[in-house]
């Protein structure tokens, strides 16, 4: 139970900015563009989170130009994701400039979130507590590595990125969405050969690199292949892609394509990449919100990462992801479509909150932002496109929070693609090494992703032992929704469903008619 609940570090991630003000919570960092986008780059990499810049970063360190291209107009202020393992401190350091350093820095304190609590209340009382750094007073395991995990959002993880991604030869882009990826035969100049559209198997090329797969269900990939229509913006182009934003369309070549664009990658669908696996595990709605009197509070009387809280009013995750500043991100479970996201209002999800806080509530809480989240386990059908286009991070593999390994799967993507690309672009290897990046990417995907379920499920002992089996919720759900359930008044499944659920949360708990037996048992998870 320990090893499996200390994989729930990134259950969500909360948001602190980079930059704090006197006057008020966010200060906006400049995104004044700096650089002009060109026809041409060796890599285009599209998206600009963690994964996005940190392969921008590495590249610039093997001396390799590339631009990014990010949809949104400025860095990301809601929370996803905190836990930041040994390996992915090992590649920030990597990176240079001082950035594993900062991390380090940023990072609250290890007595502020070393621990999980599992409670009725935040200031209630405790079912069990799990120390993840039982007996050490360091983050670092020298035995296990030179650098130490952090717990840092990952929205101050994108800013440190960003600053090091924006080089002389290196610019983010943001505001900025592409499509339309065409995949051009490098032929030299006055080589006749034919538009193909999907499979282009018998293109013929006098390039290598230009080797085509054939999706495992023998359908069109979606790509078009294209040898005139204008042709790409030079001869040196295997790839281009249309560039919007800010008013304009640019067509931009690149020597190699990366699509690091998120969980929703509409890149990866755009190319007829499918995702393999359980696209919704479980819906919750994400309440990211700041109170410095509840971090005081906690900083004294009960420090931790996570807080599982298991009442008559709520149920809910608390991630605290600075008791220094205040920073919290609540996690509410969320049954559509007998739930609607509109029925999480600020006053509603207040209410919880303060619920989950206990006696003295948390007057000063200001909620930030209130917005559903689905939880899968997916990964890409493909990680690649022949030699020219690669997915990775969120695009490739979509997790369960429990593990942590979400963002430290993707920035360990772009790390064993930046050094690959270089090589090949630099004419130290052949264009065959580029295979192995979806050979040796894939399995950790895969292994990650079963791990991570495998977290997930052991998370749900606790409230299993409280009477507070999720299947159940689960089950109600799919009997209010069924046919027969559809006879009935519109809004009478949402008022049956409400009523089932209160009735369940009334129930359980250790207040419960159960409550020497599901006492017991969790004494005994907890040993």
């Amino acid at each position: 139970m320990r090893r499996r609940i200390a994989g729930l570090a990134t259950r969500v991630s909360a948001l602190r900015p980079w930059v704090r003000a006197q006057s008020g919570p966010f200060t906006q960092l400049s995104h004044r563009q700096v650089h002009t986008l060109q026809e041409h780059y060796p890599v285009v990499i599209c998206g600009g989170g963690p994964t996005g810049l940190a392969l921008s970063v590495l590249l610039g360190r093997y001396g390799v130009a590339s631009a990014v291209l990010e949809s949104r107009r400025e860095l990301p202020r809601h929370p996803q994701a905190h836990y930041i393992n040994n390996r992915t401190m090992e590649v920030f350091r990597a990176m240079g400039g001082g950035l594993a350093d900062d991390v380090k820095r940023l990072s609250p304190p290890l007595d502020l979130w070393r621990s999980f609590v599992y409670c009725e209340s935040l200031f209630g009382d405790v079912f069990g507590t799990v120390d993840h750094f039982k007996g050490r007073r360091s983050a670092q395991d020298p035995a296990v590595s030179p650098e130490p995990v952090a717990h840092l959002s990952q929205n101050q993880v994108a800013a440190l990125l960003h600053r090091h991604a924006q080089t002389p030869h290196n610019a983010v882009f943001m505001g900025r969405t592409a499509s339309n990826v065409q995949l051009w035969p490098k032929v030299s100049p006055g080589h006749n050969a034919s538009m193909m559209q999907g499979r282009a198997t018998n293109v013929v090329t006098s390039d290598r690199l230009t080797k085509t797969p054939t999706p495992a269900n023998g359908s069109s990939t979606g790509v078009a292949w294209d040898c005139h229509a204008g042709g790409p913006p030079s001869l040196a182009a295997a790839v281009t892609v249309d560039v919007r934003g800010w008013g304009s369309t640019q067509r931009v070549g690149c020597d190699f394509l990366v699509v690091a664009d998120g969980a929703n990658s509409r890149l990866r669908d755009e190319l007829g990449i499918q995702m393999e696996g359980d696209r919704a595990i479980q819906s919750l709605m994400n309440v990211h919100f700041s109170s410095p009197q509840l971090a005081r509070r906690l900083r004294t009387a009960r420090p931790a990462m996570l807080y599982f809280v298991f009442n008559a009013q709520v149920i809910v995750v608390i991630v605290a992801h600075d008791l220094t500043t205040g920073e919290f991100v609540a996690q509410l479970p969320f049954f559509p479509p007998l739930q609607r996201a509109e029925d999480f209002t600020e006053e509603v999800c207040r209410a919880l909150i303060c619920g989950a806080a206990g006696e003295g509530g948390m007057p000063d809480a200001t909620i930030h932002s209130v917005r559903p989240w689905t939880m899968s386990a997916e990964v890409a059908a493909s990680m690649q496109l022949g030699r020219r286009v690669f997915l990775a991070g969120d695009a490739a593999h979509r997790f369960p929070p429990a593990g942590g390994f979400g963002q430290n799967t993707g920035i360990q993507d772009a790390h064993n693609l930046a050094w690959k690309l270089a090589a090949v672009l630099q004419g130290r290897a052949g264009a065959g090494l580029l295979e192995s990046y979806e050979a040796e990417r894939c399995p950790v995907a895969q292994a990650n992703t079963a791990l991570s379920v495998a977290n997930y499920r052991e998370s749900l002992e606790v409230p299993r032992l409280l009477g507070l089996d999720p299947r159940a919720a689960a089950a109600l759900t799919a009997a209010l929704t069924s046919l027969p359930a559809a006879l009935l008044p519109s809004s009478m499944p949402a008022a049956l469903f409400r009523g089932g659920v209160q009735l369940g949360q009334r129930l359980a708990g250790v207040r419960g008619p159960l409550r020497s037996w599901r006492a017991g048992s969790l004494c005994r998870l907890f040993d």
